[in-house]
């Protein structure tokens, strides 16, 4: 009875896998892997740190191993503040994210109207309709444009990858949410994909 076949089966299962295991390794980095919830957990409060900055959205983490790992952000800003304050403000977000992480970093400056009570209501009727649809589904960067004949509700949807609606079931919702809030309203709408 010969135990060389056996042994060179186990030899090449072993080299097999190994092999398989350092591509993975080697690869993974190299096409991007998917940020853990901590990270991005830590970046939002690093840049909710810094006074004049109401919130954040749009974050993509492009991590391609160590020292080679870039974020990109929308910061919301008030509208009402001095320009050159606010981009001090958006420079020393950076910085922090940048030492604090070791990474790149372009934080976009968004401006949010924080004195429109209409605007604010709406706010808070696009998130409660969003978190009654999804509990994972999220609405940001809300916008509005008053017109004579009609006023735009601009707004972006963060779809959650449960979500059984198509992107245009998920715009007509929306659309018809509205129309019964306000007929005026007209809504237009990005349906963005989560990066985590």
């Amino acid at each position: 009875f010969s135990l060389d076949g056996f042994a060179g089966l186990a030899v090449s299962i072993f080299i097999f896998y190994s092999g398989f295991s350092s591509a993975k390794e080697t690869l993974e980095p190299l096409l991007g892997s998917v940020p853990s919830k901590e990270l991005v957990d830590n970046i939002e409060a690093t840049v909710m740190n810094h006074e004049q900055i109401i919130g954040i959205h749009d974050l993509i983490i492009h991590d391609y191993g160590p020292g080679r790992m870039m974020i990109s952000l929308h910061a919301e800003v008030p509208g009402d503040k001095n320009i050159f304050d606010l981009h001090d403000v958006i420079d020393n977000a950076e910085k922090s994210i940048s030492e604090q992480f070791g990474c790149l970093i372009t934080i976009h400056m968004d401006p949010v109207d924080t004195n429109n009570k209409e605007l604010e209501d709406i706010k808070v009727f696009l998130v409660q309709t969003a978190n009654n649809l999804n509990e994972n589904l999220s609405v940001h960067d809300i916008r509005m444009v008053p017109g004579t004949t009609h006023t735009n509700i601009i707004f972006d949807i963060v779809k959650p990858h449960n979500c059984k609606l198509t992107d245009t079931e998920l715009k007509q919702f929306f659309i018809s949410k509205i129309y019964s809030y306000n007929k005026y309203y007209n809504c237009v709408i990005q349906i963005d994909n989560p990066y985590v």
